[in-house]
């Protein structure tokens, strides 16, 4: 090997006779727009370590799929610049990817995809943004679909492995955005201001990485507990889809998963199902903008919100489209892309959010990996011991009579207290400071009787009119 590296040394300094240009080094960082099938940027360069194959010095192509830093991935692609071509190694195979010495009526067979032909049909020039000028060569295919256009001694303009490029339904229609050497720019593509383009994509949903606890009490507060929750990691097909289904568990650590008979899926765009014996609902739609409206619910304002690893997620905040703005009946409900919501993972019985004898969830501790992502900041605990209440609050209040062909009665020891009355369809009737209520014009039915205090949440009670 020690005789052949010397002559390859002589064979670039010969070749920088033939031309002034540099060709592409380690020294050069190039992004490229995919727009096709996908739409996404990748940032590429060549390894500075070579290897040698036959006699040539070959560099690895490295890519990133972020806009800055180092985390380069590899390709397994190698290629090799020996003035005036570019040379790529496919399956121990030697073939020239370039060759910039080539005049117009000249054909090329593109050695990467489906070995398309181009035609040159003109040879020209561009000047970069340094000021350099450098051969541009215009090339088309046999059926004129496309234009390629060659910058000496570094790539085609639509990208440097151009696959398929001569069937248009085939490709993924990359384009060069920008291309720099030595962190100075000198290409970038005239109709955009930016050389890395971020595309917004929806947040996968959760699976079997992620273990989250969530806090239940029934729609009156008689039983409250903590379970414990993840995904399986095998999926469960479901008419010809992939679902994974929710295990539960009430013990706060340990293996011991149960099935709930409950599978989810992700469509990739935001939208999450749910399929319960047989019967599928959308749960989520993270993909919603403000004033959408999801079932009972509509969309009142989006933001982000932090998580405990330093990572912002998308937050939908929702209220009950029956309700007043700002809503006095049910409050707010608050999604986090991919995580569910605040108020936990809707599952087969707890997504009507609108209903005041609904049970409620609330979200305690979201762990990834075994690492806290999310911590309730209303939460002193990621699990509470399960309890039938014995709240001496909730025992103290009582309504009298009940059921009422009139007026009345509310005690509670607390000294304020709004009360407010609502049908069963959640609509307001009254709001009150009083501890006397006449329920006389009411129509007969049921009524809800909703409490609430500065320093307790809501408390509700049924009551029967005559």
């Amino acid at each position: 090997m020690k005789f052949i590296l010397p002559i390859f040394f002589l064979l670039l300094n010969c070749s920088s006779i033939f031309s002034q240009v540099s060709f592409l080094d380690s020294t050069y960082i190039w992004t490229e727009w995919y727009q096709h099938f996908e739409d996404y940027t990748v940032r590429y360069k060549l390894d500075s370590e070579p290897v040698v194959y036959n006699t040539k010095l070959y560099y690895e192509i490295l890519l990133s799929h972020t806009q800055s830093g180092n985390d380069w991935i590899h390709t397994d692609k190698y290629i090799s610049t020996v003035p005036p071509r570019i040379y790529w190694v496919d399956n121990f195979e030697e073939k020239v990817l370039y060759d910039f010495s080539l005049e117009p009526g000249d054909d090329f067979v593109y050695p990467f995809g489906w070995q398309d032909t181009q035609h040159v049909v003109a040879v020209d020039s561009i000047t970069l943004r340094n000021g350099e000028k450098r051969k541009l060569l215009k090339l088309t295919c046999e059926i004129p679909y496309d234009t390629s256009y060659w910058v000496e001694g570094l790539m085609s303009l639509r990208g440097l492995f151009l696959e398929n490029i001569c069937e248009p339904t085939l490709t993924n229609n990359p384009l060069v955005m920008c291309i720099h050497r030595y962190d100075t720019l000198l290409y970038r593509l005239p109709y955009v201001d930016s050389c890395f383009i971020t595309v917004d994509k929806p947040v996968p949903f959760m699976d079997s990485k992620y273990v989250w606890t969530e806090y239940y009490v029934t729609g009156f507060g008689q039983y409250q507990s903590t379970t414990r929750y993840t995904f399986s990691s095998e999926p469960t097909n479901i008419n010809g889809i992939d679902y994974y289904e929710r295990l539960s568990s009430y013990e706060p650590s340990g293996p011991n998963w149960v099935s709930t008979g409950m599978f989810y899926r992700s469509d990739g765009t935001g939208k999450i199902y749910l399929s319960y014996l047989n019967n599928e609902n959308l749960i989520y739609d993270y993909s919603l903008g403000v004033n959408d409206t999801f079932q009972l619910l509509i969309v009142d304002h989006i933001d982000s919100i932090q998580l405990e690893n330093g990572e912002k997620r998308k937050r939908l905040t929702l209220r009950c489209s029956d309700d007043e703005d700002p809503p006095t009946g049910f409050g707010y409900s608050h999604w986090i892309e991919g995580l569910g919501g605040e108020e936990g993972v809707y599952d087969s019985y707890g997504f009507d959010e609108c209903a005041f004898d609904a049970d409620g969830h609330e979200m305690l501790c979201i762990l990834r990996n075994d690492s806290l992502i999310f911590d309730n900041p209303n939460a002193d605990s990621c699990w509470y011991v399960t309890v039938s209440t014995n709240d001496p609050w909730e025992k103290s209040i009582s309504i009298f009579p009940n059921p009422t062909s009139g007026k009345i009665n509310i005690v509670s020891e607390k000294p304020e207290l709004q009360i407010r009355v609502y049908d069963p369809l959640g609509q307001c009737l009254e709001i009150s400071n009083d501890r006397d209520i006449d329920l006389s014009d009411f129509l007969p039915g049921l009524y809800y009787i909703q409490f609430y205090s500065p320093d307790r949440k809501l408390i509700f009670r049924r009551i029967l009119k005559l």
